[in-house]
């Protein structure tokens, strides 16, 4: 079993001179994120390898001012592919966002916590909903060589 962790911490701070924005974090970059990777290769008597991935970001936020924030998430992926014994041929399968996670409730005011959780779609670094369960298939075919 193979397992592999990474992970970066980024406090990029705006130094605008207007107090409003003076030290808040920027927008659209995490503070926190990490990727956790496991895989099983055994080799006989093909060769076949499956794998799971587990990426978490934090909270990042949507504006300068740090009034809008968008959701921490966390995305499961799975893995899975299978050759011929030289190798020549791999087929492979790839499921992002195995669990299907669109959306994570929050406080319905970010001001006031009043205890009504609403829910809001995740979304990538730039604003975009993230897709649903995704799946991917491959094949790759590789010469003779010499």
């Amino acid at each position: 079993m193979d397992l592999r962790r990474d992970g970066a911490l980024t406090r990029a701070a705006n130094r605008d001179p207007d107090p409003t924005y003076l030290g808040n974090q920027l927008p659209r970059l995490p503070l926190a994120n990490g990727t956790f990777t496991a895989a099983l290769a055994p080799l006989d008597p093909l060769p076949w390898q499956l794998g799971a991935d587990l990426t978490v970001d934090a909270g990042t936020w949507a504006d300068t001012a740090n009034f809008a924030r968008w959701p921490a998430r966390a995305l499961l992926g799975l893995t899975a592919s299978v050759s011929d014994r030289r190798r020549r041929i791999t087929a492979a399968i790839d499921l992002r966002n195995a669990l299907d996670t669109l959306s994570r409730r929050v406080a319905r005011d970010p001001l006031v916590d009043d205890g009504v959780r609403v829910p809001v779609p995740l979304v990538d670094y730039v604003g975009y909903p993230l897709p649903g369960r995704t799946v991917t298939v491959s094949v790759r075919l590789q010469g003779a060589g010499r």
